[in-house]
């Protein structure tokens, strides 16, 4: 097992350090008032709201398993998909996307009211359906991170 030490740079410009035990894990670590709040082990979150809110649409670029752009010319839809992490609560499902520009593999998720009712931490991903009925999930291997923040 290795240690690993992550410096942050806090907004009031002092530095903190923390040296974390573990296999390689890059933590990522939410600041507020100079205080480490949470240290997200995972790394850091695609995409960040504050309860409440409505953000506008987020844009995704499809990739495959191997990291490599999904062209999205062909895609007959995509519809996304957002549970709550851990206790795996679904928040929506089949919710669809705008698709553009497919050349770049790149889709857009609208969100409603309804998404960030809930501090926590929350797992993304999306359906890509293609003309011969199959599908892709992307990401891959793993989900797009949403982290809902408390409002302040």
């Amino acid at each position: 097992m290795t240690n690993e030490t992550v410096t942050l740079a806090l907004a009031d410009n002092q530095v903190r350090t923390l040296t974390l035990a573990g296999s390689g894990v890059r933590p990522a670590a939410f600041v507020r008032d100079g205080r480490v709040l949470a240290v997200w082990e995972d790394g850091m979150a695609d995409y960040y709201a504050k309860v409440g809110e409505t953000p506008s649409p987020s844009t995704v670029v499809a990739r495959d398993g191997g990291q490599a752009l999904l062209p999205l010319e062909t895609a007959t839809a995509i519809t996304a998909n957002m549970r709550l992490r851990g206790p795996k609560q679904t928040i929506f499902a089949g919710r669809p996307c705008t698709i553009g520009p497919a050349a770049t593999g790149t889709f857009s998720i609208p969100w409603q009211a309804s998404d960030f009712l809930t501090a926590g931490t929350y797992e993304l991903d999306a359906l890509v359906s293609w003309p011969d009925g199959t599908t892709t999930i992307v990401p891959k291997p793993d989900y797009l991170l949403v982290l809902v923040q408390e409002r302040a």
